[in-house]
């Protein structure tokens, strides 16, 4: 069974500076006659993308510098959707035909670990490149709490995007903390909502319509009145806790009042399009490469 190199947050330090892009399957990458190893890389639309260019653009420009540093390997890219590409994925590792590297997200990833479909990168996480991370939360979301399947080079927080014209106009920018750290209350969330759904706005859109980005809806749970998503060791789920249940109470009463969206049928890609077309208020999934595609 061919098993994949999983880069969570992590491939343009690979692509850089090692060769190790594509080292865990356990069937040699095909070779040419003249030496050339060719290698597979699958890769969500993490970065952002210059201007006008399509998804993949950046990610190219990786490869051929990989290529020009390492003129042995050839990668092939291939990019895929947040929508799509979890099944096609799943089908590919069932199948046998995984590629040989995987640029995603910790949820995924540590799933196909703990089931055997990647290769383990403890040999990676020595003394000396943990004390060089110096942060322990980072090298957590690397590990199932046994081994390391992801190598990382950065972390990028999601947080809320708001669409400042329409706020204003409906008097909900008032309840938005613009000094300091920006954080604000739940009792402010609760009434810029209610600012927006009275002026004919839609706020935000809970959207979960499968793992292919949820993260924005569980950290506004989580947030609203400190629930947590897993316990310390993460060994069981605690989101069904009396603060995870008041949560979830809450934006049910926000959709039945129709000032908030129930996006039970879409997912991230589908949640940004809506805030980019001003159909919502504001998106709870905003970050750094968002900002650049679809601001």
């Amino acid at each position: 069974m061919k098993k994949l190199t999983a880069i969570a947050l992590s491939l343009l330090l690979v692509l850089l500076a090692s060769p190790l892009f594509g080292a865990g399957s356990k069937e040699a990458a095909p070779t040419a006659s003249d030496g050339t190893v060719t290698i597979t890389w699958w890769a969500f639309p993490t970065f952002g993308q210059d201007a006008g260019k399509p998804a993949g653009s950046y990610e190219a420009e990786l490869v051929k510098a990989f290529e020009a540093a390492n003129p042995t390997i050839k990668v092939k890219l291939e990019t895929i959707d947040f929508t799509s590409g979890p099944q096609k994925l799943t089908a590919a590792i069932e199948g046998g035909t995984a590629p040989d590297v995987l640029f995603d997200a910790p949820g995924r990833i540590i799933e196909y670990g703990r089931n055997g479909k990647l290769v383990k990168l403890d040999d990676l996480f020595t003394s000396s490149y943990k004390s060089d991370v110096g942060n322990a939360d980072l090298l957590a979301a690397c590990s199932d709490g046994s081994s390391y399947w992801m190598y990382p080079i950065s972390a990028s927080p999601f947080y809320m995007g708001i669409n400042k014209e329409m706020w204003e106009k409906a008097g909900a920018l008032q309840y938005v903390n613009l000094e300091g750290d920006r954080t604000w209350t739940t009792d402010d969330f609760i009434k810029a909502m209610e600012a927006l759904g009275k002026a004919g706005n839609i706020g935000i859109s809970v959207y979960c319509g499968g793992q292919g980005g949820d993260q924005g809806t569980r950290a506004l749970v989580s947030n609203l009145y400190g629930a947590s998503i897993a316990n310390k060791e993460n060994s069981r789920y605690t989101m069904n806790s009396a603060e995870g249940a008041k949560a979830l109470q809450l934006l049910k009463d926000l959709v039945d009042k129709e000032y908030i969206d129930a996006g039970l049928s879409i997912a991230a890609a589908e949640e940004l399009q809506l805030f980019a077309q001003q159909q919502i208020g504001a998106t709870i999934c905003w970050g750094t490469s968002n900002a650049k595609n679809y601001a």
